[in-house]
């Protein structure tokens, strides 16, 4: 299990990976892909 400590620099590091792909108005894009990626991820492991 991550520290408390760990775990508030990982979220601080994805929120300023979010602003700079916002910066880049491609977040949408990201995100839906993202979304699409996990849920099929989701499928394959229960799947197996």
């Amino acid at each position: 299990m991550m520290k408390k400590k760990e775990k508030i620099v990982v979220a601080g590091i994805l929120f300023l990976v979010i602003l700079e792909i916002l910066k880049y108005e491609i977040a949408t894009k990201v995100i839906v892909g993202g979304v699409l990626v996990y849920q099929v991820y989701k499928f394959l492991k229960t799947r197996n």
